[in-house]
C-alpha cells in the first residue's frame, strides 16, 4: 500500500509533502511548478517559437490596466468585494435555530439527493457536507465515549481522532449511525487501515 510522505525535491533539494495518489501515478518528484521547468528548460528553438507569436501584438489600453491592478496587487473583482461587503454584514450576528435547522435539513436533502441519482461520488466537498450532519457528529462521539477516546490500532489514547465505519459509508446506509459499525483511529491508523481515505490526508 503506497502511503503520503515527505519527499526532497529533486531541483532545489528541500521536503515537500506529496499525496499518496501522485506517487502512484509517478508524479510529485518537484516541490513546484517552478522547479519542475528549471528540470526541463525551454530550448532555444522553443523560445524563438515563442517570441516570434508574440512579435507585432500590442496589448488594449483595458489589458494593460488589468495586468497592472494585479500585479500591483490591487485588483479587487466584484466578486471579492462583494464577499467582503457580506462579512462586514454579518459580523457580530449570530443565526438563529430556525436558521440552523432549515441548513441541516437542506444538507440532509442534498446527500438524499445524490444518492438516489447515482452520482453521489464521496468527494471531499460531499465528506465535509456529511461531516456537519448532526447525526454524524452525534455518532461520531459516541464512537470516541465508548473507545475511551482511544485509538484502538496503536491504543494512544488523545491526540487527533477520527471515527471509522467498520463497513463503508457508502455500502449500507441503515448502519451509517449504528455505534457498533464505527472504531476510533488516529489520523496515522486510519490512513494505515482505509486506502480512501489516504487522498484525502491533510498536511501537518
Amino acid at each position: 500500500m503506497i502511503l503520503s510522505q515527505n519527499m526532497t525535491c529533486q531541483t532545489c533539494g528541500g521536503p515537500y509533502y506529496v499525496q499518496a495518489y501522485r506517487i502512484a501515478k509517478g508524479l510529485g518528484r518537484f516541490c513546484s511548478g517552478g522547479c519542475r521547468n528549471k528540470a526541463r528548460p525551454v530550448t532555444a528553438e522553443t523560445r524563438a517559437k515563442m517570441s516570434a507569436a508574440q512579435t507585432g501584438r500590442k496589448h488594449s489600453e483595458e489589458s494593460k490596466a488589468l495586468m497592472h491592478r494585479v500585479q500591483s496587487k490591487l485588483d479587487h473583482s466584484a466578486k471579492v468585494v462583494r464577499f467582503r461587503l457580506m462579512n462586514e454584514a454579518r459580523r457580530g450576528l449570530s443565526r438563529s435555530a430556525e436558521s440552523s435547522r432549515k441548513t441541516s435539513v437542506g444538507l440532509r436533502a442534498f446527500l438524499r439527493r445524490k444518492a438516489v441519482d447515482g452520482k453521489f461520488k464521496y468527494e471531499v466537498d460531499d465528506y465535509r457536507t456529511r461531516d456537519n450532519l448532526p447525526e454524524y457528529r452525534a455518532w461520531r462521539k459516541a464512537v470516541f465515549h465508548r473507545d475511551n477516546f482511544t485509538c484502538q490500532r496503536c491504543l494512544v489514547r488523545g491526540g487527533q481522532l477520527e471515527a471509522h465505519h467498520k463497513v463503508a459509508w457508502r455500502d449500507d446506509e441503515s448502519k451509517r449511525y449504528d455505534v457498533e459499525n464505527g472504531i476510533t483511529y488516529c489520523i496515522d491508523c486510519h490512513v494505515a487501515v482505509d486506502e480512501f481515505r489516504q487522498r484525502f490526508r491533510k498536511v501537518g
